[in-house]
């Protein structure tokens, strides 16, 4: 587990734009544990071998989330309720998603690995010499050359991907197949032609979230 010191989360939050008004943030973190919207510390050492306080990382988009909802002027017990009811709904999700994950799975796994082939086999059969197929406005014809799936697991913002078929002036399409929070975007932020590009979010995701790609050429 990722773990963030106290110190170290306090200046997260600050430049995230978190106001602890006049009050010690560390009563802010010590009444959230309190009751119960946060975990407990973890006791560790750091750089110069003391006992520091420490958080898991993931808190840090907790806290921004429960000051947001104060923002709007929700009370500390109607915080709590709403996470609980965040709970059981992605317990609910969970459950149903793994009676589905066998069939689902397959199925689009099966799928994909069928367009692909049959994709990259009409790429093929094109003569070195011939030009480009256009439809019938004279624009050239773009095909997928490469696809697949790949995924960002909990704390990560960034994956490369490795992609053989992939240019710089390839279109690539990204099609997330979870909720990427607490990141609101994601986009290519590096392509390495020949080999692959990033897949990279606003910012670290909580869960891991899978997504599949395709390249067009």
């Amino acid at each position: 587990m990722d773990l963030v010191s106290i110190e170290e989360l306090i200046k997260i939050l600050k430049d995230n734009n978190i106001n602890f008004g006049k009050g010690d943030p560390y009563n802010r973190l010590r009444y959230y544990t309190k009751i119960g919207l946060i975990p407990h510390m973890t006791r560790k050492k750091n750089s110069n071998n003391t006992n520091s306080g420490h958080y898991p990382k993931d808190v840090i988009s907790k806290i921004i989330e429960i000051e947001k909802m104060k923002d709007i002027g929700l009370s500390n017990e109607e915080i709590i309720d709403k996470f609980k009811a965040a709970t059981s709904a992605n317990r609910i999700d969970y459950i149903q998603f793994i009676k589905d994950k066998i069939t689902v799975n397959h199925l689009f796994i099966s799928l994909l690995v069928l367009g692909c082939i049959f994709e990259i086999y009409r790429a093929n059969l094109k003569a070195p010499n011939e030009p480009n197929i256009k439809n019938e406005t004279g624009m050239e014809k773009h095909l997928i050359v490469e696809t697949g799936i790949n995924f960002l697991s909990p704390g990560q913002k960034k994956v490369f991907v490795p992609a053989k078929q992939v240019k710089q002036d390839s279109n690539i399409n990204l099609s997330f197949r979870g909720n990427i929070f607490p990141a609101t975007q994601s986009f290519i932020s590096d392509i390495k032609e020949g080999l692959g590009f990033i897949v990279e979010t606003n910012m670290e995701v909580n869960n891991e979230v899978k997504f599949t790609w395709n390249i067009v050429n």
